[in-house]
C-alpha cells in the first residue's frame, strides 16, 4: 500500500529515459504528424501526446492548470517526453543491429511471472485497473524493459557479471549496509479509507453540497466502512485459518493482498507510527484484538513474528548484494550508452516545434518564470522486476 512500508524496486524502466512510452517504426507514415526521426524511426506525434499525458498523470498535474501554464515546467514535460521517446528509438534501432526482438514466449513468461507474484489474474487485472494500465500498455512496457535486460546483457557481456571477490570485498566494506534493525513481520487487511479522497468523491458525486453537508457524508461513510472492517475482523476471529483468503478477496491493499495481506518485514522508520505501535505490542502469532485506524484507513491485523536487531552474514546478503552490483553496472553502462547516442544526434533529428530550448527562450529576455522544480522519474513501475 502506499505507503505502510516504502518498498524501492529497482528494474532497468525505474531510469527516466525508459519510464514509459514505445516507439515505433513507421510512425510518421501510420500516425501522420511526426516528432522527430531516430535512426530511421519515425517518433509520431500521436506517440508524443499520447506520453505527454501519461507523465502529466503521473505527477498528478492533470487538475492543476496554472501549474501547467509555467513556461519552465512545460518545458521540463517536454524535454522528459522527448528524451525518453528518443532513448526508447536508440534503443530498438540499436537491439534490432543485434539481432534482439521479444518472442512471444518471453512475454508470456514475463506476464505469468507477474500474475504468479499478485497471486491470481484477479489480482493482477485489479492492480492495472486501479492504475488505469490497459492490457495492451502492460504488454508494451514488459517488451520494452524486456528488450532492453537482453540489450544489456549483450552489450555488457562478461563486463556485468559479479564474482564472489566482487562480492565479498562489497560486503566487508559496507557491513553497516546489512545491519537489520528490529523487524515484525505482518499480514492485514486493509479497508481503505482516506479523508482526502472520500471527500473528493463525495464532492464529485454532490457538487451542490456544503462543507458541512460534505463533512456529515464523510462520517457516515466512514462509519460504514468501519462497520466492514469489523465484520473482517469477526470472521478472522471465527476462523483465523481464513485470513489469506478473506485479504485476498477484501483488501483495498492490492500488492499485499495477493500474498494473503502479507506485508513481509516492517521497520519502523518507515511504518506508520499508530500500526508500528500496534503491532509491537501484540504478540507473535496473534491477531491485534480490534479494528486499527491510521490515515491509510481500517486494518485487521495478524503479527507473525518479531526478529530482534541483527547483521547479516555474507552468505544472506551475498544474493542481494550480486543484484545490486549487477544493476549498477548495468545502469553504468545504460548511461554511457544514452550519453553517447545523445551526443552523436543531430539537432534536424528533432523537428523545430519539439527542439529543448534555453531558458531565456522559454521566459523571454529578461523575463522571469516562476520556480518549478523539475519532475523526477518514478522508481516505480508496474512491469518492474525486484
Amino acid at each position: 500500500m502506499a505507503n505502510l512500508k516504502q518498498t524501492v524496486l529497482t528494474g532497468l524502466l525505474a531510469v527516466s529515459l525508459t519510464m514509459t512510452g514505445c516507439a515505433k517504426g513507421g510512425g510518421s507514415a501510420a500516425s501522420g504528424e511526426k516528432v522527430a526521426t531516430i535512426d530511421g524511426i519515425a517518433i509520431s506525434k500521436v506517440e508524443y501526446d499520447k506520453l505527454y499525458d501519461q507523465v502529466v498523470d503521473a505527477y498528478g498535474l492533470g487538475e492543476n492548470e496554472d501549474a501547467l501554464k509555467n513556461p519552465l515546467l512545460q518545458e521540463s514535460l517536454k524535454r522528459m517526453v522527448m528524451q525518453k521517446l528518443i532513448m526508447t528509438a536508440f534503443l530498438e534501432s540499436d537491439a534490432k543491429k543485434m539481432g534482439l526482438q521479444v518472442t512471444p514466449e518471453e512475454l508470456k513468461t514475463f506476464r505469468d511471472e507477474k500474475i504468479k507474484e499478485f497471486g491470481s489474474k484477479e489480482m493482477f487485472d485489479k492492480f492495472l485497473a486501479e492504475g488505469n494500465i490497459t492490457a495492451e500498455e502492460f504488454d508494451e512496457k514488459a517488451k520494452e524493459q524486456i528488450l532492453m535486460n537482453k540489450f544489456l546483457e549483450k552489450k555488457g557481456g562478461d563486463e556485468i557479471k559479479v564474482s564472489d571477490k566482487e562480492a565479498q570485498e562489497y560486503y566487508d566494506s559496507h557491513k553497516t549496509e546489512f545491519q537489520v534493525p528490529e523487524a515484525i513481520r505482518a499480514n492485514h487487511i486493509l479497508v481503505k479509507a482516506m479523508d482526502a479522497e472520500l471527500k473528493r468523491d463525495i464532492r464529485k458525486e454532490n457538487p451542490k453540497f456544503t462543507e458541512d453537508q460534505v463533512n456529515t457524508a464523510l462520517k457516515e461513510k466512514k462509519a460504514k466502512l468501519r462497520a466492514k472492517a469489523s465484520d473482517l475482523l469477526t470472521q478472522v476471529k471465527n476462523n483465523p485459518s481464513q485470513f489469506a483468503t478473506l485479504a485476498n478477496k477484501n483488501s483495498d491493499d492490492v500488492v499485499s493482498a495477493r500474498n494473503g495481506g502479507d506485508l513481509d518485514q516492517l521497520f519502523e522508520e518507515n511504518t506508520e507510527k499508530t500500526f508500528w505501535n500496534a503491532i509491537k505490542k501484540t504478540k507473535p502469532g496473534s491477531l491485534y484484538p480490534e479494528v486499527l485506524e491510521t490515515p491509510f484507513g481500517y486494518h485487521v491485523i495478524y503479527v507473525r513474528d518479531h526478529a530482534k536487531p541483527h547483521t547479516l552474514s555474507f552468505q544472506e546478503a551475498k544474493a542481494r548484494i550480486v543484484e545490486q552490483l549487477v544493476q549498477d553496472k548495468k545502469m553504468a553502462l545504460l548511461n554511457t550508452w544514452a550519453q553517447d547516442k545523445m551526443a552523436a544526434m543531430s539537432p534536424d533529428d528533432i523537428e523545430p516545434d519539439y527542439r529543448p530550448k534555453e531558458p531565456t527562450e522559454t521566459t523571454g529576455e529578461g523575463g522571469e518564470a516562476p520556480a518549478q522544480q523539475e519532475p523526477q522519474a518514478s522508481a516505480k513501475d508496474a512491469t518492474q522486476k525486484n
